[in-house]
């Protein structure tokens, strides 16, 4: 391994906390954003069987996604720590160097707002849902964001010695393979959640169309007037 002079443990700690902050971003893109910005959205104007399957299908992908990102994670920071004691110990500073911890992610994806139906009624907003369906641009460049300030991180480590430039490669190269499945899922959710949509309102149509009506139908009922159809 390569190493500069002297021993730095300031370079050490903000290249570690800088990794593990990339961690907690990455994170909040993959699950909570996910949630709140896509899925959450989604189950307030999509409902039949399909859509169930269908965000059970994408549960299971997220949650890989998820798992396979912290355990990179936690790969990463453990080299990292393990350089910087070895940079501590080869330039006589053994036991001045604690390491930092890594905190694995303990959330997955929830898709329990998805239902078989809302009031009885199947079927979609399609313009909601294209309008929701553009969130997943947002989430999207949040994961590339985080997933680059690891990489610098990493980089930063490298320059600053306590890692070797081959060992800094192939961190490099895990993260940016994450880099790469994430946007290849999110950009085949995208198609697939399209091509979803439309099936659904070729099956059971506008969900929109529907709840106005059963509306207007109580609200007739309820005033004792004749019902008339809004379709």
């Amino acid at each position: 391994m390569a190493l500069n002079s002297g021993f730095d443990a300031v370079a050490i700690t903000d290249a570690i906390k800088k990794m593990n902050a990339s961690a907690s971003d990455l994170m909040r893109a993959l699950h909570e954003d996910m949630k709140s910005q896509f899925i959450e959205p989604m189950g307030g104007i999509w409902a039949c069987q399909d859509a169930v399957d269908f965000f059970q299908s994408l549960k299971t992908t997220m949650d890989g996604l998820i798992t396979k990102s912290d355990s990179t994670f936690q790969s990463v920071v453990d080299t990292m720590n393990q350089g910087a004691v070895n940079w501590a110990r080869n330039t006589g500073n053994e036991g001045a160097y604690n390491q930092i911890p890594y905190h694995n992610y303990t959330g997955r994806t929830v898709v329990d707002m998805i239902k078989e139906n809302i009031n009885n009624q199947r079927g979609i907003d399609k313009g909601a849902a294209e309008d929701i369906l553009k969130k997943l641009t947002n989430i999207k460049t949040a994961c590339d964001a985080a997933l680059t300030s690891a990489a610098s991180a990493v980089a930063g480590a490298s320059n600053s010695g306590f890692i070797g430039g081959d060992q800094a490669a192939n961190l490099e190269a895990s993260l940016n393979d994450i880099k790469t499945t994430i946007n290849n899922s999110l950009d085949e959710f995208n198609t697939t959640t399209s091509q979803s949509i439309n099936e659904t309102i070729k099956k059971y149509g506008s969900l929109e169309t529907k709840t106005a009506d059963t509306f207007n139908v109580k609200k007739s009922a309820a005033a004792g007037g004749v019902t008339q159809s809004t379709k």
